[in-house]
């Protein structure tokens, strides 16, 4: 989970992402989930496939 935080705080810094509010799940509500990335759903918990 770790590597993945990293992995979205360059992107970020990256691409000069001013986001203001980072909380909350990037994938729920599925029709708000954060553009840029792909969420699987199958599991009981949604979670980050691909950015």
């Amino acid at each position: 989970m770790h590597v993945l935080v990293g992995a979205i705080v360059d992107i970020k810094s990256t691409y000069q992402i001013s986001r203001l509010n980072w909380q909350g799940d990037p994938c729920v509500p599925k029709q708000y989930a954060w553009e840029g990335l792909i969420c699987s759903f199958s599991a009981t918990i949604p979670r980050i496939t691909s950015l």
